[in-house]
C-alpha cells in the first residue's frame, strides 16, 4: 500500500509539476522608462553632559531610467538633502546637500516577480554648511560606487 502511494503520489507530482504552463521570468523590456526615488523625513535627539540638541532631516531624490537592453537600465538621480536644528534660533548648523547621480543598472531574474539588481554609479554633490558661529563652507563631492537590492514586480 505504501508504494503505490508513492508511485501515485509522485505522477501527480510531476503531472502537475510539468503540466503548469511556463511563464517567463522577471523582464523588463527594451525602451521601457522607469520612475522611482526616495522621500525621507526624520528627527535626531543628543543628549548629553555637552549637549542637548535636536535635527531634523529631509531627503527628496527622484530617479528617472530609460531600458537600453533587455533588464539593463541607464538613468539619472537627483538629490537633495537637508540636515538642520529643530528650532531655527539655535548656533547649530544648518547642511544643505544637492547633486545628480548617474547609473548604470542590472536585473538578475529570480522568478517572475522577483528579482537581484546590481548598480554601478557615479555622482557629483554640491553642499553648503551655515549657521555655527557664523561659519559658513562650501562643498563639492564626487562618488563612484556600486549598490545591490531586489525588485518586486
Amino acid at each position: 500500500m505504501k508504494t503505490k502511494t508513492i508511485v501515485i503520489s509522485l505522477m501527480l507530482l510531476g503531472y502537475f509539476g510539468y503540466g503548469q504552463e511556463k511563464t517567463e521570468n522577471f523582464v523588463i523590456e527594451k525602451g521601457s522608462w522607469t520612475l522611482g526615488g526616495e522621500l525621507g523625513y526624520g528627527e535626531h535627539k543628543t543628549t548629553n553632559s555637552y549637549e542637548d540638541r535636536r535635527e531634523k532631516t529631509l531627503k527628496i531624490a527622484p530617479e528617472f531610467g530609460y531600458a537600453i537592453m533587455k533588464n539593463v537600465l541607464v538613468g539619472l538621480e537627483f538629490v537633495y538633502n537637508y540636515t538642520g536644528p529643530d528650532e531655527p534660533n539655535t548656533n547649530d548648523p544648518q547642511i544643505t546637500t544637492y547633486g545628480v547621480t548617474h547609473y548604470l543598472r542590472k536585473y538578475f531574474p529570480i522568478n517572475q516577480k522577483l528579482a537581484v539588481q546590481l548598480q554601478g554609479e557615479l555622482g557629483f554633490y554640491k553642499g553648503t554648511i551655515e549657521g555655527r558661529q557664523t561659519v559658513n563652507q562650501s562643498s563639492e563631492t564626487f562618488s563612484m560606487g556600486m549598490r545591490t537590492g531586489c525588485c518586486i514586480n
